[in-house]
């Protein structure tokens, strides 16, 4: 069974995560690497990150969470704008 509350990853961590990927076309492992993280993901650290970042489904580039399109949820605001 999946503990879906079990974190392998710190606030700090994930926040260092998130902003690694900000800006970027590069994907969770890769960043992991870069960063010397050396855990997999668990449900709970994917969760706290989409609380910071995602990945636009049409770019694929991380934004903030705050530049997520209001009526296309995981497509960043400009995608949505073409």
């Amino acid at each position: 069974m999946i503990d879906e509350v079990k974190r392998d990853y710190s606030d700090e961590q994930i926040d260092k995560l998130a902003h690694r990927l900000q800006g970027t076309c590069d994907s969770i492992e890769k960043a992991l690497e870069e960063l010397e993280f050396e855990k997999e993901m668990t449900i709970s650290d994917c969760n706290e990150l989409d609380q910071k970042v995602f990945c636009c489904e049409v770019c694929e580039w991380w934004y903030e969470i705050s530049e997520m399109d209001e009526e296309n949820e995981w497509e960043c605001c400009g995608c949505n704008e073409e």
